[in-house]
């Protein structure tokens, strides 16, 4: 028998789900949000741990693979291990309890409704490799499948009486469950033209409202079966939309963050105004003049076992 993660009644509800995601370099508090917040580069010192060393830092004789064309470039790749769920949002709903819908929350442990950048700085451990190397935070909406009773096939009911549903983690290895891994490479062709992400930017990607028949483009969310063996260099077949994918294969999930900057706010009204994606012309790809400052790309990159205990019992 042939399962499916995702039944096609649930298509819609998923793609709701998973398609708003946040990250939070560091960031001003609450009472600020409603205006821009600008930043003075200059009054920032940008520290080279590679030559001041850390604790943290690991030495190793690893060294990364040449670059394919038309492949990703200075990848800087982390691990973190989940960290909490809550039903907060400090971007968009700050100061307001259980104000979101579910997040599941990645290395700074101790992010909530009321986190700032100086709690950043001075609360919590960090989930992710090299510990408080990064005291960032991110967080993604929770990826829910329906609640069925195996042996039945019945839908199962919460303490409401209302259908249930279960959180399906991400997974690693062996289908345990482990490491998400988060990315920071170059957006943009002109490598050294890249700055650091200045500390108190905050980033949405992607949107909630997203439809069937008007679907994101694959440069923000984009999804394939880890059958498929996709790649940007090889075989660069990816998904607007959530594929169906069998047992026992996985779907994967790549979600990227806009990585062109205005240059002074480190938030904005909407909270996505002051950033923009790259635009190509000429073969060339580069920042908008409206956000001429390229910075280091950040994305999501999730892989979802089809699993027996989160497939409906009856495909």
């Amino acid at each position: 028998m042939k399962r499916t993660l995702f039944p096609a009644k649930s298509y819609l509800r998923h793609t709701v789900l998973l398609l708003l995601a946040c990250t939070l370099v560091a960031c001003e508090s609450p009472s600020e949000v409603e205006s821009p917040l600008a930043v003075e580069i200059a009054d920032q010192e940008v520290v080279d741990l590679f030559l001041d060393g850390h604790t943290d830092l690991i030495p190793t004789l690893m060294m990364p693979s040449p670059v394919q064309e038309r492949s990703w470039r200075g990848i800087f790749r982390i691990n973190c291990d989940f960290s909490h769920s809550s039903y907060n949002d400090p971007i968009v709903y700050p100061g307001h309890v259980d104000a979101a819908h579910l997040h599941r929350f990645y290395s700074n442990t101790q992010v909530d409704a009321f986190t700032t950048m100086e709690s950043l700085y001075a609360q919590g451990e960090s989930s992710c490799q090299g510990n408080k190397l990064n005291l960032s935070a991110y967080w993604v909406p929770a990826l829910l499948a329906p609640a069925f009773n195996q042996a039945t096939g019945t839908r199962q009911t919460d303490a409401n009486g209302d259908p249930a549903w279960k959180v399906v983690p991400a997974v690693v290895g062996n289908d345990d469950e482990a490491h998400e891994v988060f990315y920071y490479s170059a957006g943009v062709d002109d490598l050294d033209a890249i700055q650091p992400l200045p500390a108190g930017i905050r980033l949405i990607a992607g949107t909630p409202m997203t439809m069937p028949g008007s679907q994101q483009s694959t440069s923000i969310v984009r999804w394939h079966c880890q059958s498929w063996e996709s790649s940007d260099a090889t075989n660069p077949r990816f998904s607007a939309t959530i594929p169906e994918c069998f047992e026992p294969d996985r779907v994967r999930m790549d979600i990227f963050f806009p990585s062109c900057w205005d240059g002074v706010n480190l938030d904005s009204s909407d909270h996505r105004s002051h950033m923009a994606y790259p635009v190509s012309a000429g073969g060339v790809t580069s920042c908008p003049s409206t956000h001429a400052v390229p910075v280091l790309r950040v994305s999501y990159h999730y892989a979802f076992g089809v699993r027996p205990e989160f497939t409906h019992p009856t495909d």
